[in-house]
C-alpha cells in the first residue's frame, strides 16, 4: 500500500484540524497520511514502543509537513500511557495484535473527547496467524466498538492488501456528554 491508499482508508473518518492520536504508528505510514488530511495548526501524538520508528517519523513529519505539530511517546497503547484528550484516535493494523479488542478499545477510548472518532484500519481476515495472531474482520467490528462503549460503528472504506487479501477501515464515536 501506499500514501494514497493510507489516505483512502483514513478520509471517510478524519475531520481537518484537531488533535489526534496514531497509537501503535510504527514509522508512520498512517501519521503521514493522518497530516495530509488533517492540515495545519494540528497535532499527532505518535505513540509506539519501537523508538527507533518513532525517529524515522519525526523526521519524515519535520520533512513534509512542518507545520503539523508531532509529539511522539515511546510505550505501549494498552498501558497506562497519559495522553491528553483526543479529537479521533487513528489504530491501524494494531488491534490485532491485542487479545482482549473490547478491553483495549475501551481503555484507549478514554482519551477521545466526547464525541470523537476512533479510526480502526485491519485485515479483513477470520484465521489467526503469527502476523494477525486475534483477528478483526469486518462483521465483527460493530460488535466490538458497541462492547467498548463507543457508538455509530460502521465500515468507511476498503483496499485490497498484497500480504491478507483485504484492508478495511471502520469508525465509532465516544459517547457525548449527556
Amino acid at each position: 500500500m501506499n500514501r494514497n491508499d493510507h489516505i483512502a482508508l483514513l478520509c471517510y473518518g478524519v475531520r481537518p484540524g484537531g488533535r489526534w492520536a496514531d497509537l501503535g504508528c510504527g514509522s508512520g505510514a498512517f501519521s503521514l497520511a493522518l497530516a495530509e488530511l488533517i492540515g495545519p495548526r494540528a497535532e499527532i501524538f505518535a505513540l509506539d514502543r519501537d523508538a527507533r520508528s518513532l525517529r524515522i517519523l519525526e523526521r519524515e513529519m519535520a520533512r513534509e509537513f512542518p507545520e503539523i505539530t508531532l509529539k511522539t511517546v515511546h510505550g505501549d497503547f494498552a498501558l497506562d500511557i497519559q495522553l491528553p484528550l483526543m479529537d479521533g484516535i487513528i489504530l491501524a493494523n494494531t488491534l490485532h495484535f491485542q487479545n482482549d479488542t473490547c478491553g483495549v478499545l475501551q481503555h484507549v477510548s478514554r482519551w477521545l473527547k466526547p464525541g470523537g472518532t476512533l479510526v480502526l484500519v485491519e485485515y479483513d481476515v477470520t484465521e489467526a496467524s503469527r502476523w494477525v495472531p486475534y483477528p478483526q474482520p469486518r462483521p465483527q467490528w460493530e460488535k466490538t466498538a458497541t462492547c467498548a462503549g463507543l457508538t455509530g460503528p460502521r465500515l468507511i472504506a476498503e483496499r485490497p492488501s498484497l500480504y491478507h487479501g483485504r484492508v478495511y477501515s471502520a469508525l465509532a464515536f465516544a459517547p457525548t456528554a449527556s
